[in-house]
């Protein structure tokens, strides 16, 4: 018959065995899903990065066009428009760099004139309406990828494409009813 102390011994020396064999094997599903975790951080880190970079966008895009169709003095729209979107984002200067955007003015005389495209980019005096619009050049910052079909490629290349937006603002001292 074997003793209580004998048993408890056998036991332990079964529980060491088994630990034994499967430190090779923790250590390997540690490194793939390790692998797998830190690539889906960066992941959601890019998608956010590119979630703030098109807010600051819209808050450039919108600031700046509300200060510049309100200028009372006679000025040239596009040197202004372009000057206060470097103020704005020179305050988002982390993420969004000023050189990337595109900015373009077109005036229209009326709303059916803005809505058929009916519009000219020449001097903004004495239309009423400005449709500003700015494109930002989105880069991801940590992925570089090859075309494939993959979702994740094809996630990475919808986010490579530029930002854009258009307003569309009364210009307040360019109705004609003053």
């Amino acid at each position: 018959m074997l003793l209580p102390e004998q048993v408890m011994r056998t036991m332990i020396r079964m529980i060491k065995r088994l630990g034994n064999r499967e430190h090779g094997s923790i250590t390997l599903e540690f490194a793939f899903i390790f692998i797998i975790f830190v690539f889906f951080v960066f992941l959601i880190f890019e998608v956010c990065r590119y979630m703030y970079i098109s807010a600051s966008v819209d808050l450039t895009l919108a600031e700046a066009a509300r200060i510049t169709s309100r200028s009372e003095e006679i000025v040239d729209y596009p040197d202004l428009f372009a000057r206060t979107v470097d103020e704005q984002s020179d305050l988002l200067s982390m993420f969004i760099d000023p050189d990337d955007f595109t900015l373009k003015i077109t005036y229209c005389s009326s709303v059916s004139a803005a809505m058929t495209g009916n519009c000219s980019s020449g001097s903004g005096s004495k239309y009423p309406l400005a449709i500003y619009s700015a494109s930002y050049r989105y880069q991801p910052l940590l992925f570089s990828y090859d075309d494939d079909d993959s979702s994740i490629s094809q996630l990475l290349t919808s986010l490579n494409k530029p930002i854009s937006r258009r307003l569309v603002y009364v210009q307040e001292y360019e109705r004609g009813d003053q």
